[in-house]
């Protein structure tokens, strides 16, 4: 991840409900379920998101990847020819709120969360998850290094 870029997870609901998760997901767990199981979803599900994210080569073949690595994308992680892990990078350097709107959109209709880099469970609202972005350290970061030049 750059200093530029804020990481978001993307789950099932239905593994967080197997969880019973509501508002914070510990590491523990994140790191022993296996999520994006439950549902079989095809490793083509994601490519409704063309539209946005332009599917490019990624430097791994076990990664499907939609967007540009050093700017807004979504990474699609393969384990044994099924869906592991699905990562989007926001990069707020950029004019991020159309991508947020739409990524916010296809989660809501495909009952899918976002969690964010402390694995909080997101209320799926453009506003608060802007506020997020804007208060994350990395971002902060950013604005001292850019106000410094």
């Amino acid at each position: 991840m750059a200093i530029w870029q804020y990481t978001f997870r993307i789950v099932p609901k239905d593994d967080l409900k197997e969880l019973r998760v509501t508002t914070r997901l510990p590491d523990d767990d994140f790191e022993a379920f296996n999520f994006w199981r439950i549902g079989n979803y095809p490793l083509k599900f994601f490519e409704q998101l063309t539209s946005i994210f332009e599917s490019r080569e990624s430097w791994c073949s076990d990664i499907k990847l939609y967007g540009s690595e050093d700017s807004n994308c979504i990474e699609i992680f393969i384990d044994d020819d099924a869906i592991s892990d699905v990562t989007v990078r926001i990069d707020y350097t950029s004019d991020y709120g159309f991508i947020l709107n739409q990524l916010i959109e296809f989660c809501i209709s495909n009952s899918l969360s976002m969690l964010d880099e402390k694995n909080n469970v997101l209320h799926l609202d453009v506003t608060a998850i802007m506020q997020l972005i804007c208060s994350s350290s990395q971002f902060k970061k950013m604005g001292e290094l850019t106000s410094d030049e």
